[in-house]
């Protein structure tokens, strides 16, 4: 499959996405905290088919900078995604809005918290 057309599917994907978490999170009285919807496979298939087109992507990236950090980074994602819409929900910032400034945040932050951990005298045990 093309290029054009999988970003298409992923791009539709990753909108059905965003409306359906906002629909739940609206209905659901802000008890609503799951990844994983209906139109995440659609999503999952259109990065899949884009990544499977572009065989070669990201070797200039040089992943492997921060690739030690990448289990820390997910073990400590949760915790700041749950602080980022307490804060979100406090000031209340648009749920749009804070749902496309979420990715990078919580990445972030995460990766910051992950080097911090990294250069505390213990903290040789807890991110190896």
């Amino acid at each position: 499959m093309n290029t054009k057309l999988s970003l298409i599917i992923a791009s539709i994907g990753f909108s059905v996405f965003l409306i359906e978490a906002n629909y739940l999170y609206f209905f659901a009285n802000g008890a609503f905290y799951h990844d994983f919807l209906f139109s995440s496979p659609i999503w999952a298939v259109g990065i899949f088919l884009f990544l499977q087109e572009k065989s070669n992507f990201g070797e200039q990236l040089k992943p492997t900078a921060f690739s030690k950090d990448i289990l820390g980074i997910y073990l400590c994602h949760l915790l700041i995604v749950i602080y980022f819409f307490n804060l979100v929900f406090m000031l209340n910032i648009n749920p749009i809005l804070s749902s496309f400034l979420a990715l990078p945040f919580a990445f972030i932050i995460s990766l910051l918290l992950v080097k911090l951990l990294r250069k505390l005298p213990f903290g040789y045990l807890l991110v190896r």
